[in-house]
Parts: structure tokens; sequence; C-alpha cells
């Protein structure tokens, strides 16, 4: 795993995107590869579940995270699937040395599952 500072960084991230007063109850591993993390985690203030996958220079998967923020607003938009709300997207690299995508958590199964060995 490569994914740098993510254990020091993830609460000033989270500030970023909740404001000053979130805080960081509980999070797990959600899946795992080199350079790429996901990460299932409880907040307060707000008091929200989410999922957060941040993806470093060297991930093995291309991760286009604004594609996929673009295409889950699609979705919400046009279908009655229920989607996750987007709450955060940026692979521009220039804050954070990694680039990420936090979504609101839906309890059921992904579309598509992605196992790269």
């Amino acid at each position: 795993m490569k994914i740098n500072g993510i254990q020091e960084q993830l609460p000033l991230l989270l500030r970023q995107i909740f404001g000053s007063k979130v805080e960081l109850v509980s999070y797990e591993i959600g899946n795992q590869h080199y350079d790429y993390l996901v990460l299932l985690i409880q907040l307060e203030h707000p008091s929200i579940k989410i999922v957060a996958k941040i993806a470093g220079p060297d991930a093995p998967l291309p991760c286009p995270f604004d594609r996929t923020a673009m295409l889950h607003r699609l979705v919400a938009q046009h279908t009655t699937i229920p989607m996750p709300e987007v709450l955060a997207v940026d692979v521009s690299y220039q804050t954070w040395p990694w680039r990420y995508f936090v979504k609101t958590h839906i309890p059921g199964q992904e579309w598509a599952t992605v196992d790269n060995k």
C-alpha cells in the first residue's frame, strides 16, 4: 500500500468537505490495492456514513473518479435507481498527493465488481 499519508490526512480531507465540526467516528477498509483504497466511514457532525475512494498516481486501476461522479449524477437524475449522493471529487492532485471520490453510503450491492489481480 502506497497511499501517502492517508491516515494523517484523512481528517483534514473530511474537514475540507464537511467543515471543522466533523468527527471521524470509525472506518473500515472496503477494498485495497497498491496505491488505492476504499474506506467505509462513519461520521458525526454530520451524522452520516460515507464511502471514500482514494487513488494515488501508481494505482493499478485508472480510477476516473470525475467520470464516475458524472455517471452517478446522470443515473440519479434520469432513473429511479437509488444512487448515493456525490459529496466531493477531485482528480487534480493540486491539494493532495492522491485523487478522491466521496459519496454517501447506500447499503446494497455494487453494480460491478472489479478485481485486478
